[in-house]
């Protein structure tokens, strides 16, 4: 491959990539990185500079103040040959999150159904809700998958104090062990 294919390779993808952020409403510009002196031609960099982009509702800048809900899930030994597993909600964020009611619940799922629901409204910056569940072990293991689950336009009520910062921490799972 040529370094002339190259660049048209290189200038094609950073296109597709402008097309791409262009359609969910940014504005994009891109430019291909010069070749450094010495630098093998399987090392070519795109060097796509982003200008004026308007960021998506669930990517939000985390350098700003917002509420951020992280699911949590733990276990520990219960009387006899029991289990405690308590999950829950924490506001992990810098400030309050404040929503209406039904606009969020906490889901624990065991096989892939829910097997738990718990509504929960409003939670300080800080501030935790925990369920516990007391288990008796059978034979094999049990996963407990846990979830924050929002209503499908919590990002569009137009209300910022509900918008979650940060999804990539609203669920968690744990495999019980004895």
């Amino acid at each position: 491959m040529t370094i002339k294919s190259l660049a048209r390779t290189a200038a094609f993808a950073a296109a597709a990539a402008a097309t791409l952020i262009t359609s969910f409403g940014a504005t994009a510009q891109t430019s291909v990185q010069q070749l450094r002196p010495g630098l093998p031609l399987n090392q070519l960099e795109l060097a796509p500079t982003l200008r004026g982009i308007q960021l998506l509702p669930q990517i939000n800048d985390l350098r700003r103040p917002c509420p951020d809900l992280a699911a949590t899930v733990s276990q520990r030994n219960g009387p006899g040959n029991s289990i405690i597993v308590t999950y829950g909600v924490r506001n992990v964020g810098s400030v309050d999150y404040v929503s209406g009611a039904n606009q969020q619940l906490f889901n624990v799922y065991l096989g892939g159904r829910v097997h738990r629901s718990f509504p929960f409204q409003n939670l300080r910056a800080g501030e935790s809700v925990q369920w516990n569940e007391t288990y008796q072990p059978f034979e094999f293991p049990v996963t407990y998958r846990v979830m924050v689950v929002y209503d499908p336009d919590i990002l569009m009520d137009g209300n910022p104090r509900n918008d979650d910062c940060n999804s990539s921490n609203n669920a968690a799972s744990l495999t019980t062990l004895r």
